[in-house]
């Protein structure tokens, strides 16, 4: 078995908040790719858990961080999959709250620290899938879970026709973010067209935008964060060429490729390829470079 992976930092804040994990056990592969938001509201907050994990001292961190470490940990530590999983993530996110003295997160969910996986446990029979928000997995080139969401989308839109009347590509994030902070009241929280399930210490809801599924174990399977873009080839490879591709094309994504911000976000993605059940080797990927928008 082979896992390859790869973990590039974005622009816009200094710690990663995405991760990946994986562990083999001789009978079942575990392996996760997560991705966290960047808190626009609350902290930074001291704590001795994240220092630790990220073998520092004297630091302060943003719930992204925070939310991160703590899911990975989860992770590592547990067989569980689906609601199960996310409960078990989410009661652990609402201790950190309590440790770290945020008490009204439910009523101000900009406080929580929002996060999103794509999960798998697999035998050579077959590959259980637990997935939330828009971490993607593709099966031997085929996509199978990880979905957008319709808030990104209409942000992305409100960006790009703010741009387009104004000329101002560096104002075009400052011009939304009330929006950006304003969507954590959709999130966990159905009945609305944006609605959309998060990972953030409450219930994970709506359940119909979830992704659990069960397949046959493929040969081949690609998890990636929101930093890339759906490639034309699913290979890692094949995840760097096309955000290169992306931003040589629309260098400020307010044209063709339309987001909510241009610089480069956090990108993390795991590539397994099920050779064998007798070993696993692991191979970190070097990250392509092109130059950054003018």
């Amino acid at each position: 078995m082979r896992v390859r992976a790869i973990s590039v930092i974005g622009d816009s804040h200094p710690r990663l908040e995405d991760f990946w994990c994986v562990d083999f056990n001789g009978q079942r592969l575990k392996a996760a790719v997560g991705d966290w938001a960047n808190n626009l509201v609350g902290g930074p907050y001291e704590d001795l858990e994240t220092a630790i994990a990220l073998n520092e001292t004297g630091q302060r961190y943003n719930g992204g961080v925070i939310g991160a470490k703590l899911a990975e940990k989860t992770i590592r530590g547990s067989e569980a999959v689906g609601h199960n999983l996310l409960a078990l993530m989410n009661n652990t996110l609402a201790r950190k709250y309590e440790q770290l003295n945020i008490t009204n997160y439910a009523k101000q969910r900009a406080l929580t620290f929002t996060g999103y996986i794509a999960h798998i446990i697999a035998t050579p029979q077959q590959a259980t899938i637990t997935a939330v928000g828009d971490v993607r997995i593709a099966a031997d080139g085929r996509l199978v879970a990880g979905r957008r969401k319709k808030i990104d989308d209409r942000n992305a839109q409100l960006r790009k026709e703010y741009i387009e009347r104004t000329g101002d590509y560096n104002g075009g994030y400052k011009h939304i973010r009330p929006n950006i902070v304003a969507q954590y009241e959709l999130q966990n929280t159905p009945g609305h067209e944006f609605s959309y399930p998060a990972i953030d210490g409450t219930k994970t809801l709506p359940s119909e935008k979830l992704d659990f599924t069960t397949i046959p174990t493929p040969q081949r399977i690609l998890m990636w964060t929101d930093g890339y873009v759906t490639p034309d080839v699913f290979t890692i490879e094949g995840l760097e060429r096309k955000l290169r591709q992306v931003f040589e094309e629309d260098p400020h994504r307010c044209r063709a490729y339309p987001e909510v911000g241009f610089l480069k976000d956090d990108r993390t993605a795991v590539e397994i390829i099920f050779d064998s059940w007798k070993t696993i080797e692991t191979e970190q990927i070097v990250p392509l470079h092109w130059k950054k928008p003018n």
